[in-house]
């Protein structure tokens, strides 16, 4: 017998990976009733529709991104500013590496449901910021503790955050294929660019 939790929770995987593939216009109660091997009248009884599907999962990958990205912060402890710096960027990568959480996000942000696109663009921005202030407040230190020469440390934030984002966004192509020896060099290009 399967629990009404479980039904429940079997609706958000087989909805993430359809919304994931297909997007939130396309996929339908039918697609996701089919996916899970129930009547279209059944997912009703867990929830009141689509959206409250695509708002459920949506709220709860934010949530886990957060919890993830303070995962990430808490390793930085007793490092330098390179260590933090490669602990970050390699951490992220990791994390989104094979994630359908993170594909799902990348197509709902650059194809978002109209209806929804306020919430997704002002949640991203959010969860973007926390790690933005993170990473500023690494090279912050470094320039204090003299490892990294002086710079806008705004500017510096904004190069390593976005040449993260790239090749987060690359990972696509990495598919069965470490990732490991590519971050190496990404980064150690960068470091000499601001080392001292």
């Amino acid at each position: 017998m399967i629990f009404i939790s479980d039904t429940k929770e079997k609706i958000l995987k087989e909805a993430l990976n359809l919304f994931g593939s297909k997007g939130y216009t396309a996929t339908s109660m039918n697609d996701i009733a089919g996916a899970i091997g129930i009547k279209k009248s059944s997912l009703y009884f867990h929830y009141r529709g689509k959206e409250e599907i695509f708002l459920k999962l949506f709220r709860r990958i934010v949530e886990e991104h957060q919890d993830e990205l303070e995962k990430i912060m808490k390793g930085l402890k007793n490092k330098n500013t390179f260590e933090k710096l490669f602990h970050i960027f390699s951490g992220y990568l990791h994390y989104c590496e094979n994630n359908p959480n993170i594909d799902f996000w990348n197509r709902i942000f650059y194809f978002p449901p109209e209806v929804f696109k306020e919430e997704i663009y002002s949640k991203t921005e959010f969860v973007e910021n926390i790690m933005k202030v993170e990473i500023k407040k690494v090279f912050m230190e470094g320039m204090d503790n003299h490892e990294i020469k002086e710079n806008d440390p705004y500017k510096l934030t904004i190069s390593f955050y976005y040449m993260m984002l790239g090749f987060m966004l690359s990972l696509v192509d990495y598919k069965n294929k470490s990732i490991e020896k590519d971050i190496k060099n990404c980064l150690e290009v960068f470091f000499e660019s601001i080392r001292i």
